[in-house]
C-alpha cells in the first residue's frame, strides 16, 4: 500500500504502522512525527532499513533531509529496534563494520 504527498510516494508498511503506534509511548518517535509528519516518518523508516543494513548513516540522513545529525541519529536508533523486530531478515545481511573489522584483524597478522 502506498500514499502520495506532493510529488513523492511512500509505502505504508507494517514497520511504519508499528512506528506510528509507538508514537503513543515513545516520545522521540512522537516528536519526530510531529516535526516531520507521517511522510517524514515513512522516509525515516526507509533510512532505518538502510541503517540496519549498514548502507547509510545518520550524517547522510541529516544532510539529505536537512535535519540535525543528533535528530537523525535519535530517530534511526529508535526505528532500528522496530525494523529488526518487524523485518528480522534484515539482520542476516552482512554488515560493513564486521567486514572492516575482519580486514583490520587480518592486516595485523
Amino acid at each position: 500500500m502506498t500514499f502520495e504527498h506532493g510529488s513523492d510516494t511512500d509505502q505504508i508498511s507494517p514497520t511504519l504502522l508499528i512506528a506510528l503506534a509507538r508514537t503513543k509511548s515513545n516520545e522521540n518517535i512522537r516528536l519526530y512525527r510531529d516535526r516531520n509528519g507521517v511522510a517524514g516518518l515513512a522516509t525515516a523508516v526507509e533510512y532505518a532499513r538502510d541503517y540496519v543494513r549498514s548502507r547509510t548513516s545518520a550524517r547522510v540522513m541529516a544532510r539529505e533531509e536537512g535535519i540535525p545529525v543528533l535528530e537523525a541519529e535519535t530517530i534511526l536508533q529508535e526505528l532500528r529496534d522496530i525494523v529488526l523486530s518487524v523485518e528480522p531478515a534484515l539482520s542476516d545481511e552482512p554488515h560493513l563494520e564486521a567486514f572492516d573489522a575482519a580486514v583490520d584483524e587480518s592486516s595485523l597478522e
